[in-house]
C-alpha cells in the first residue's frame, strides 16, 4: 500500500503490525507490547524501511526500540534530510548520544505535547550514555536537545578501560609455546621477578661463610 502515517489508540494490546517503507509520519503511544526490533523484523512493528518518516513521535511505550527507530530513519536518509520533527517521552535510551549529534547536525525540530512544531528535538528521558563525553559535548547535547537528562553508565567505563588496554597489550602471546623446559623463562612471580632473578636472588642469600670472604 501506499500507507504515509499511521497512529495506535493508547493502551491498545497490539503486538503485531506490517506497515509498507512509505510512511513519512510514525505516532505511536501508550502500547506495552508491540515491539521494534529493527527493519524487516519477523514481528512487533514490521516495516521495509524508515527512509521516507518526517515526523517520528514515540512514547511510553517500553519495548519500542526508540534508538534503533532512530538510528534507522537517519541511516536511510543519509542522502536527504528528510526527518523534520521528533518527540520521545518516557522511553528507555541508550548508547554513545551519536544519533543525538546527528538530529542537532541535521537541524530536526521537535513536536509539543499536542503535535505542534517546536523549536528543538524533544527527548523526555534520562539517556544511558555507554560513551565517555566531554562536558561540552554533554553540554552542548543539553541545550540543543529539549528534557533530555545524560547519565553516564558502567559500560562507558568498561569501554574505556577496553580501550587503553588495547594500546598496550595487542594480545599475541609472549612466547609460541609455553612448555616444562621454558615456563621458567616466561614466569613472572607476584613480586615482578622472572624466574632467573629469582634463582640469582636466592643464590645470593645462600651464600656460605667462606664464599663471602672470598668475595
Amino acid at each position: 500500500s501506499s500507507v504515509e502515517s499511521f497512529s495506535v489508540a493508547e493502551t491498545s494490546p497490539i503486538n503485531d503490525i506490517a506497515m509498507p517503507g512509505t510512511l513519512s509520519e510514525v505516532s505511536l503511544a501508550g502500547l506495552p507490547n508491540l515491539t521494534y526490533t529493527g527493519l524487516g523484523a519477523a514481528t512487533g512493528l514490521r516495516v521495509p524501511s524508515l527512509g521516507n518518516v518526517q515526523k517520528l513521535r514515540l512514547e511510553t511505550s517500553p519495548n519500542l526500540d526508540a534508538r534503533r527507530m532512530l538510528t534507522d530513519i537517519l541511516d536511510g536518509q543519509e542522502s536527504a534530510n528528510v526527518l523534520a520533527a521528533l518527540r520521545f517521552n518516557g522511553m528507555p535510551l541508550k548508547g554513545d548520544a551519536s544519533e543525538l549529534r546527528e538530529i542537532i547536525r541535521r537541524g530536526v525540530a521537535g513536536l509539543d505535547s499536542d503535535g505542534n512544531r517546536y523549536a528543538r528535538p524533544v527527548i523526555n528521558a534520562v539517556y544511558q550514555l555507554t560513551k565517555i563525553l566531554d562536558q561540552a559535548d554533554i553540554d552542548a547535547i543539553k541545550a540543543a536537545i529539549e528534557g533530555v537528562t545524560l547519565f553516564t553508565v558502567i559500560d562507558a567505563f568498561i569501554e574505556l578501560v577496553d580501550a587503553v588496554n588495547a594500546e598496550y597489550y595487542t594480545g599475541d602471546p609472549e612466547v609460541d609455546t609455553v612448555t616444562l623446559e621454558n615456563i621458567g623463562d616466561t614466569l613472572v612471580y607476584y613480586n615482578g621477578e622472572t624466574y632467573g632473578e629469582y634463582l640469582a636472588r636466592v643464590a645470593q642469600g645462600n651464600r656460605s661463610v667462606h664464599q663471602i670472604i672470598t668475595e
